[in-house]
C-alpha cells in the first residue's frame, strides 16, 4: 500500500544512467564471473574447495590470523566490485538509482552503501522493533495494529503506532539506539525517512534475531514478516531457493521530486531458520512504474544471492 506522497527524493551523490528490463536469469549470470574471484588469481592465491570452518580466531597464530583478516577484506572488496559491475549492468537505462547490501555469516557486500533512499513502507519493520521494545512483551503490544502494519502494509496502523511511540523524535532516537548511522527521519512523514542498504541489514538483525528483542518478540516478528499478504510477497523473495523460509517487508510509492517516478524497496532474510541465513536489502529510486521497480528489485536481489553463493569458498590461507 503506498505511503504518503511528498516532495522528497533520494539523496544522490551522483546519478548513474541505468538500464532495466533484465530477466531474473540475467542476474544469475553474475555467478559466471565468480570463478575468477574464488578459484585463483594471477598472483597465485588459490581458493579452498570447501567453506572455511568457523572457529575461535585465537586458535590461529598471530601471523595467520592477521593474514586471514587481510585476505578476507580483499576478498570482500573484490565481491563488492563484482556486485557493483553487475548491478550497474542490470539497472542501466531504467533511470533509477539503486543500492544493494547483502550478508551471509561474516561476509557482507554492498553496492553504493552510502546512498540514501526514502524508506517508504520498509520503515514499518523499524516501527515494529520500536513498538516491541516499548511495550516490553508481545502480549502487551498492540497486536492488531502491528499485524496490519506488517502483513498488509496498512498506513493507518503504521501512523497510529508511529504517533503512539513519539513520532519523528522517537524514530530518530531508535536510529541511534539501533546503530543505523545512515538513517534520518523527517518531521513530515514516517515514509520519508532516508536510509541506506547496510542500515537495513542492521535493522533485520535487530528485528529477527535476539539482542534488542527477546526470543518471544523475535518469533513474533518472524511470524509477521513471513505472513505478508500474497500480493506483497515480491522482492527479495525472488532470490530464495525452493523451500527456504522468507521473512520480508517491502515499500513502494511515487515521489513528486522524482517526477512522479517510483521508490521501490525490499528487505528480508532468506533461510533465516537455518544456520546459514542470508540478509538482503535492495533500495531503488526512480523507476518508471511500480512493475518496473519490482522487476529491478528482484533482479538485484537475485544478483546479491548469486554473488554471496559464489563467495562461499574463501581463499586458502595455508
Amino acid at each position: 500500500m503506498p505511503n504518503q506522497r511528498d516532495t522528497g527524493m533520494a539523496r544522490l551523490h551522483r546519478r548513474t544512467l541505468l538500464r532495466l528490463a533484465v530477466p531474473l536469469a540475467a542476474a544469475a549470470a553474475a555467478a559466471a564471473a565468480l570463478p575468477s574471484l574464488v578459484d585463483g588469481d594471477p598472483g597465485g592465491s588459490a581458493a579452498a574447495d570447501t567453506t572455511t570452518p568457523a572457529g575461535d580466531p585465537g586458535s590461529l597464530g598471530a601471523g595467520t590470523a592477521t593474514r586471514a583478516a587481510a585476505v578476507e577484506t580483499t576478498y570482500a572488496d573484490r565481491l563488492d566490485a563484482l556486485l557493483t559491475e553487475r548491478a550497474e549492468e542490470l539497472a542501466a537505462g531504467s533511470g533509477a538509482d539503486v543500492s544493494v547490501a547483502a550478508s551471509r555469516g561474516a561476509l557482507q557486500i554492498a553496492h553504493r552503501p552510502d546512498l540514501q533512499h526514502d524508506t517508504a513502507s520498509i520503515v514499518k519493520a523499524q516501527l515494529l522493533v520500536m513498538a516491541l521494545r516499548h511495550y516490553g512483551t508481545v502480549a502487551d503490544a498492540p497486536g492488531a495494529r502491528l499485524r496490519a502494519m506488517i502483513t498488509a502494509s496498512d498506513n493507518d496502523a503504521a501512523t497510529a503506532v508511529y504517533d503512539a511511540l513519539g513520532g519523528a523524535d522517537a524514530l530518530a532516537q531508535a536510529c541511534t539506539d539501533f546503530g543505523m548511522t545512515g538513517t534520518e527521519p523527517r518531521e513530515d512523514a514516517w515514509g520519508l525517512t532516508d536510509t541506506t542498504a547496510p542500515d537495513q541489514l542492521t535493522l533485520l538483525g535487530h528485528a529477527l534475531y535476539e539482542g534488542l528483542l527477546d526470543a518471544d518478540q523475535t518469533a513474533y516478528a518472524r511470524d509477521l514478516m513471513s505472513s505478508v499478504t500474497a500480493s506483497q510477497r515480491w522482492g527479495v523473495s525472488a532470490a530464495a531457493a525452493d523451500g527456504e523460509a522468507v521473512w520480508l517487508k517491502n515499500g513502494w510509492d511515487t515521489r513528486t521530486a522524482l517526477g512522479g517516478r517510483w521508490v521501490v524497496n525490499s528487505i528480508g532474510v532468506l533461510a533465516g531458520d537455518t544456520d546459514d541465513p542470508i540478509r538482503i536489502a535492495v533500495l531503488t529510486s526512480g523507476s518508471a512504474s511500480h512493475a518496473d521497480g519490482i522487476a529491478l528489485v528482484e533482479s538485484l536481489a537475485a544478483l546479491a544471492r548469486t554473488t554471496l553463493d559464489g563467495g562461499l569458498r574463501q581463499p586458502d590461507l595455508q
